[in-house]
């Protein structure tokens, strides 16, 4: 339950569920800024923890000027890649979601998210799920593109379970990728090894061959 005390000018308390109190400015970003940055930068096991939470209810109310410093921040904590928290594929997509048509902003997010889809563990449920926003994303160069196929067709050939896999595999398939034999090749080993109804469209494509 989420509850609040205003006072114009000063910190509202917002207390989320019973685990998580933070302190949150609404008049001046700024001096929340300096808030958040000292309180994040403390070295508490309990507060690197916390992190994600924290920002997160801090996200949720800023007005635009607070989003961009906020923004700022979570590149810094992105960047560190420290993947033993949880919560990082929730605020790179909502730092992406809010840079809309800031390109510089997009390519920085976008090189993080190259980066993470390296480091994660590739049983990731989110994995096919960024992979796709950065596959759909507008201005793809030729280069880029070329890397994103490359990260996809390692990922579709690796070993474990694939969430998703049959949307990675579809957009590929829908580019300038269909017939190719890595393409039938890995859709076959998946469609064996995660049989699955949501796999009929794959299986006709290969059919039709």
């Amino acid at each position: 339950m989420l509850s609040t005390k205003p006072g114009a000018g000063q910190l509202e308390n917002l207390e989320i569920g019973q685990q998580l109190t933070i302190k949150i400015l609404r008049v001046d970003p700024k001096e929340f800024h300096v808030w958040f940055t000292r309180k994040m930068g403390q070295e508490n096991n309990q507060d690197r923890w916390q992190w994600r939470d924290n920002w997160k209810a801090a996200w949720d109310v800023a007005a635009s000027s607070g989003r961009l410093l906020l923004s700022k921040d979570a590149e810094t904590w992105l960047g560190k890649f420290d993947l033993d928290q949880r919560g990082w594929t929730s605020v790179w997509t909502d730092v992406w979601i809010e840079a809309k048509v800031d390109a510089v902003t997009l390519v920085r997010l976008a090189d993080l998210a190259e980066t993470w889809l390296e480091l994660a563990d590739a049983e990731h449920p989110r994995w096919a799920a960024i992979w796709l926003t950065l596959w759909k994303a507008r201005g793809l160069s030729a280069r880029e593109s070329s890397r994103l196929v490359t990260k996809a067709l390692k990922w579709l050939f690796g070993e474990g379970d694939r969430d998703e896999w049959d949307l990675v595999w579809s957009a590929l398939w829908d580019s300038a990728y269909s017939q190719n034999e890595l393409m039938v090749a890995a859709a076959r080993r998946l469609i064996a090894r995660h049989p699955s109804p949501k796999n009929n469209w794959i299986e006709q494509q290969l059919a039709n061959l």
